[in-house]
């Protein structure tokens, strides 16, 4: 992958449209402890963007215009959505209300 003309990087710049978007694959993962067991989706409310890390090479096309070429390999796309689920945790209330509980997020393959 290259990208080009990439912005100095910060949050929700260099958005990755739509379009584009559906032609990258995202990974079948699926959160393993949701009541409903919700996957993972590259949908209209996925944000795609690249975060520029490395610099890159400016060049000249045939149409003499300039462009600056950032390799895909040096760069990161970030994916990010929002999920509202609920949980399934079990948790220990022996020391009830002198304790303190962790729920994890447990993410996996669906293959």
């Amino acid at each position: 992958m290259t990208f080009y003309n990439l912005r100095k990087s910060g949050k929700l710049i260099n958005n990755v449209g739509e379009e584009e978007r559906n032609k990258i694959w995202i990974p079948n993962l699926i959160f393993d402890n949701s009541v409903e067991e919700k996957l993972i989706k590259n949908d209209e409310f996925s944000l795609l963007h690249i975060l520029q890390i490395r610099r890159g090479l400016q060049k000249v096309n045939e149409y003499m215009q300039e462009n600056i070429h950032y390799q895909g390999s040096q760069n990161y796309l970030v994916y990010s959505r929002t999920y509202m689920m609920d949980l399934g945790c079990a948790f220990e209330q022996h020391s009830f209300p002198f304790d303190s509980q962790t729920c994890s997020i447990q993410v996996c393959h669906n293959f």
